[in-house]
């Protein structure tokens, strides 16, 4: 399962202020945010070309 996935499954379904209340839910989505800012953190950088690439469509 990816990161992305876990974090969707954990806040599937409920309300922000229910989530909010949930202290050990949101101390889990916290927790894999930081697990994909660590690995954008280690990927190489983008080739320098790839900012020729538009990343939103007009």
């Amino acid at each position: 399962m990816k990161v992305t996935d876990r974090i969707a499954s954990y806040v599937e379904g409920m309300t922000r202020s229910a989530f909010e209340a949930d202290q050990m839910r949101v101390d889990a989505v916290i927790r894999n945010l930081q697990i994909i800012g660590e690995a954008v953190k280690h990927n190489p950088p983008i080739h320098p070309a790839a900012s020729l690439i538009p990343l939103s469509v007009p």
